[in-house]
Formats: C-alpha cells, structure tokens, sequence
C-alpha cells in the first residue's frame, strides 16, 4: 500500500486566510451579519481540515498495520502477501465467495492475502520437529501455516501470546464451506499480488513465477483498507509461455476426465502445466522435491517419517 501525501498538503490555507480577510473587512463596514456567515465558514474549514486529517491518519493506521503484517509473516516463512479493500474483492468475487463487511469500517477494510514461496518449507520442517501440536495434527503444513499466521496478527497489532484478537476475521484458501469460501486467486489478482490467467487458472508472481501458493486472506474489520489500487498487472510470463502451459493444461483435464480424476499419475500433469508456465525463467523457485510431493499430496507418509 503505497504512502500518499499528508491531506494537509491539499488544504489551500492561502486562499481561506485571503477569504476570511475580505470578509472581515465587511464586518469592520459594519455587516453584522456577516460575522455569522464568517464564523460558519470557520467552522467549516475546520470541520473539512478534521475530516481529511481524521482520513489520512486512518490510512496512515491502515499501512502500519499492514507493514507489519508483512513483516511478521515473511519472518515465519510466508513470503507473498499484498492488500486490498474488502469492497475492491466483493465487487469482482462470486456471490457465493464474498465476504460481508462487519465492524468500523465495512467494506472499506483492510484485506491481506498471504501465501508463500519455496521459502516456506524450511520453516515449516524446523516447526514439525520442535513442536508437538504441529508433528501430531492430521495435516501439519496447515497446522504450522494457520499457527504462524496467528501469531503474525498479534505480532502486527502488538498483542500478547494470551490476548484474544478483536476485529479480525481470517479465510482459509482450503475451506470450501458456506460462508467461509474466498475465492484466494481472485483476489490475489485484484491486490496486484500475482497475474491470474483464466485459461489455465494459475496465478503468476512477478518474483516467483507459477511457484506459489495462497495460504489465506486476512481481514482486518477496524483497520482502513486502500481507497485506490495501482494499474492491473501485466501477465509476467511471455505469450509462447501462457500457449505451453494451456496445451499441458488441456492435457492434464482430458486425462482427468477420462480417469474420473483416478489416475495416481494424475499430479505430473498438473506440474507439466505448471512447468510449462514457468518455461524456464523462475526455475530458481521452483519448489523442492519434498515440497513438490507434498503440495500434490504425493506419498506425504514417507517425506514425514523423513523429516
């Protein structure tokens, strides 16, 4: 969220001083009258300074807690984060997907989308051996992640370890229940956060390519969203890349569809896409062996008894 200038910067003091001067010259000439419509000026020069004043210092609000979210997720492994307006979402989400705005702000609230690089599996190894409620749960990646980012919200809002977190509500990418669906890729796009091709449904990031993943979205009901976004990106991967990629795509649903989705070789035709995408130029982030396997939840028993 890019800083703007002080709305004070806006406000023509020059012009209102020159205005209550000539107005103040009719009241020495003895126009009683206009001494109210001078004092209702005042008052609503002010009222308008307040106003913009109050604004800027609740966006300037919105982009420290926004800053330092970033940086308490990046310390825990989730390297891909951007923001945006809950309306800016609402108004391009599917009705089943959006999500009602609550507290002070409505949907003019501040929405963090996250997600990470390969930087995440390093972090997530080192949390499976040192800590038990991680090793134990039914999926540790999701636990370590959902873990991490709650800690990441404190950490942003100053919060204790044991402090309940007010106002804030978090989406999880892997939930497709009633009320708690987001559509993650979609709104990844309109935060500017990673390129959205709708032929073969895979968000590109500018840095790293096809190799990430959106972990969640997290909403922030009394902090100030962004009022403005920056120009939609442009498609980071060249014309010849996004053909690559729809051919291996098609490829890889014909076999789903003929295999009613069971074919146990089904996951390297979803990475043939994915590789095409890529086509060579962020091949320094592509996803490691292990984090390959586990993402397409491939023999994840034998990379746990590894780790």
């Amino acid at each position: 969220m890019a800083s703007s200038p002080s709305p004070f910067h806006s406000f023509n003091a020059a012009g209102a001083k020159a205005f209550l001067r000539q107005h103040q010259r009719k009241v020495a000439a003895g126009g009683g009258i206009i001494v109210a419509s001078t004092v209702a000026v005042t008052a609503r020069l002010r009222m308008q300074a307040y106003d913009t004043a109050l604004k800027h210092r609740q966006a300037q609000n919105g982009m420290q807690v926004f800053a330092g979210c970033v940086r308490s997720l990046e310390r825990r492994g989730l390297d891909c984060s951007a923001c945006v307006s809950l309306g800016t979402y609402n108004a391009v989400a599917p009705s089943a997907a959006a999500i009602k705005g609550a507290g002070k702000y409505q949907e003019s609230c501040l929405v963090v989308v996250f997600g990470n690089s390969k930087v995440l599996w390093d972090h997530f190894v080192d949390a499976y051996k040192e800590d038990k409620d991680v090793r134990d749960s039914a999926d540790p990646l999701d636990a370590f992640v959902e873990k991490a980012t709650r800690a990441s919200i404190r950490e942003a809002l100053g919060l204790t370890d044991d402090e309940e977190i007010p106002g804030v509500r978090v989406y999880w990418s892997k939930d497709t229940e009633d009320g708690k669906l987001v559509a993650i890729q979609r709104m990844a796009h309109e935060a500017r956060l990673a390129y959205l091709d709708e032929t073969t449904h895979q968000s590109i990031h500018p840095k790293f390519g096809p190799w990430c993943a959106f972990r969640g979205a997290i909403v922030f009901d009394d902090v100030m969203g962004p009022d403005a976004m920056p120009a939609p990106m442009t498609c980071p991967v060249s014309d010849e890349a996004l053909k690559d990629a729809s051919q291996a795509f098609d490829v890889a649903i014909k076999n789903y569809t003929n295999t009613s989705g069971e074919d146990p070789e089904q996951w390297k035709l979803w990475l043939a896409a994915r590789d095409a995408m890529d086509g060579g130029k962020f091949v320094e982030h592509r996803y490691g062996e292990d984090q390959m396997h586990w993402h397409y939840q491939v023999d994840r028993k034998t990379i746990r008894d590894r780790m």
